[in-house]
């Protein structure tokens, strides 16, 4: 069992090498440049970024996680809201010449400047803002980037393969459908507990 595991998880990062990390690590720095983009405006425009993050604090209450009862249902709530959110950005990836997942990651990144602005605007120090992102963060970031590569990824083969290149497209689908599955579904669990239940008690803490 442990061998079959390590051969996965082999084949995983073989892939993600060949196939994702170059990609990966462009979304990540287009991600941080928007989020500094988005501090920015929203510093220059207090007007915007205070209509910015209502609206995204609305979208938080429509999807229930202020109301949910539990922290367990709070944790199905992030987990379901973050897996949908990442398959879309993989889904996005079959519209070729459109690098639609790149723009979900720079568009999130552009909120996270908005959010901090504003929540330093409100007094609150930078290293609260940290603790309350970091634990599940540091994962849920990744995941995001990497379901956002595979997006990319899709992408690209479909188009090269519409101007002729000899692409196996049946051999992406089933790579990019894998790895989904395989990377960023526990991955995405993962970082739902840790928001659920570790970020959560360091907030009300």
């Amino acid at each position: 069992m442990i061998k079959k595991v390590k051969k996965v998880l082999a084949r995983e990062k073989e892939f993600f090498i060949r196939s994702i990390f170059r990609i990966f690590c462009v979304l990540v720095f287009f991600y941080f440049l928007s989020a500094f983009a988005g501090y920015i405006a929203s510093i220059q425009n207090p007007e915007f970024a205070a209509e910015a993050y209502n609206a995204i604090k609305e979208s938080y209450e429509s999807k229930g996680l202020f109301d949910v009862s539990s922290r367990f249902d709070l944790f199905v709530l992030i987990f379901l809201n973050n897996a949908v959110a990442a398959f879309i950005s993989l889904v996005m990836g079959l519209i070729p010449f459109l690098c639609l997942s790149a723009i979900s990651v720079i568009g999130n990144g552009f909120l996270l400047g908005v959010i901090v602005a504003v929540v330093l605007s409100q007094g609150k120090e930078i290293i609260t803002v940290l603790i309350s992102l970091l634990p599940h963060g540091i994962v849920e970031l990744p995941v995001f980037f990497y379901a956002s590569s595979l997006g990319v990824y899709l992408m690209l083969n479909i188009s090269m393969k519409i101007l002729g290149q000899p692409v196996r497209l049946k051999s992406v689908f089933t790579n990019s459908i894998r790895s989904f599955i395989i990377i960023v579904l526990p991955l995405m669990l993962l970082a739902a507990f840790l928001e659920a239940y570790v970020t959560y008690a360091i907030i009300n803490n």
